[in-house]
């Protein structure tokens, strides 16, 4: 993939070429049109590029963050975490939550009283569906809807709104449901039970 500054390159380098090599005025409205398309199409393909770069920094970004907390003070710290509404509490070694054998899912750390986040959200067959990176969204799969707010984070499906991944922070809590899978699409599914008070893995 190229990096950024080589697809800045690239376009710029395509339009100039362009100027140079063909007299303007003295083309015909074919000739015309015809470079024009050139550089609309170089333009559209060197943004597409970067985009799609910019979502695998990303991507690798997020990755790189699961690992120990970078701030050993008491300014940043894990959260416990709950299944849902269930009465089970989890501690977070690192703030990661790592089943194995599906390796680290999901990153979190209180600071500044707020939670924050840094998963990646993937279907069954391991595509990212959205990226949460210290709160800030990125959507892979426009399929799919998100909403947040200052204590919660839900990713649903279009129409019917069908709850995929949902996190709150309630009471110093971080509240976990729904899917978490990793590039091979294995992994956990957090839900509720309708009418019992708990939470489950599957």
């Amino acid at each position: 993939m190229l990096k950024t500054w080589e697809i800045i390159f690239f376009f710029a380098a395509a339009v100039l070429t362009a100027f140079v090599t063909y007299k303007w005025k003295e083309l015909l409205i074919l000739g015309k049109v015809t470079l024009i398309i050139i550089i609309v199409s170089s333009s559209i393909s060197a943004l597409t590029n970067y985009i799609q770069h910019r979502k695998d920094r990303l991507l690798e970004k997020v990755n790189a963050e699961f690992g120990d907390l970078n701030d050993p003070s008491d300014a940043i710290y894990p959260p416990s975490f709950r299944i849902g509404d269930s009465g089970a509490e989890f501690r977070l070694i690192g703030g990661v939550l790592n089943f194995q054998p599906f390796g680290p899912l999901v990153k979190l750390y209180i600071k500044d009283d707020h939670l924050c986040v840094f998963v990646i959200i993937r279907d069954k067959s391991g595509k990212p569906i959205a990226v949460i990176d210290e709160n800030i969204w990125t959507l892979y799969n426009s399929e799919y809807e998100f909403n947040y707010d200052n204590t919660a984070f839900e990713l649903v499906t279009p129409g019917e709104r069908k709850v995929y991944f949902q996190i709150q922070f309630k009471n110093g809590r971080a509240q976990i449901s729904g899917v978490l899978l990793n590039e091979k699409g294995m992994g956990i599914n957090m839900y509720q039970m309708p009418g019992i008070d708990g939470g489950f893995l599957s």
